[in-house]
């Protein structure tokens, strides 16, 4: 049934060149009003090609992001221990606002951005500025910890890297107590 879905529906996406073509393929019950006046511009054109891309070849990578949210992903939500960025709008008729919700409440360390005015695709357009700053505040720790196995690779050279990062993280562990100025864990 996604199968035939699918294949109807990825002739519409391949297709498009304008982004009332695109607009028309996904279809008004996808595409809330502000994420249809977000398809403008650059953001247009990326969106475009993106779309036929991801149908050149068959839809199947389209049924496997479909079927993701109904299989197993292989880890546990509340086994993830490092920081995660959540954005989520509450206009995306794509994706529920009360699955961003739902995982804000269920993953560790989620620093959730649950946007009243925001929808699928207008997010990436209206909020890029913040996620971008949000992404590079929070990657601090990580390019720290980043530097340190660059340097232990300098130090040891041809010698493996996948001990040393444990060695770096122990070591940060025990120079910070475990937790850094937020209250988390060594990144």
């Amino acid at each position: 049934m996604l199968e035939t879905y699918l294949e109807r529906e990825a002739p519409g996406l391949s297709a498009a060149k304008e982004p009332q073509e695109l607009i028309d393929a996904v279809g008004a019950g996808l595409l809330p009003d502000v994420d249809r006046a977000a398809i403008t511009g650059e953001y247009a054109t990326a969106l475009i090609a993106s779309m036929n891309r991801s149908v050149k070849n068959g839809i199947w990578g389209w049924f496997d992001d479909d079927m993701a949210f109904f299989r197993d992903w292989g880890f546990s939500l509340d086994g993830i221990d490092v920081p995660v960025a959540l954005w989520q709008g509450k206009q995306d008729k794509m994706v529920p606002f009360a699955h961003g919700e739902w995982m804000a409440a269920h993953v560790p360390n989620a620093r959730p951005h649950l946007l009243e005015d925001q929808g699928h695709l207008s997010l990436a357009v209206a909020s890029f500025p913040q996620i971008l700053d949000d992404l590079l505040e929070h990657a601090h720790g990580v390019l720290v910890l980043s530097q340190q196995v660059v340097e232990l690779a300098v130090e040891y050279p041809g010698r493996p890297l996948l001990g040393r990062r444990a060695e770096v993280g122990e070591q940060e562990k025990c120079e910070n107590g475990g937790d850094d100025e937020r209250g988390h864990g060594s990144p």
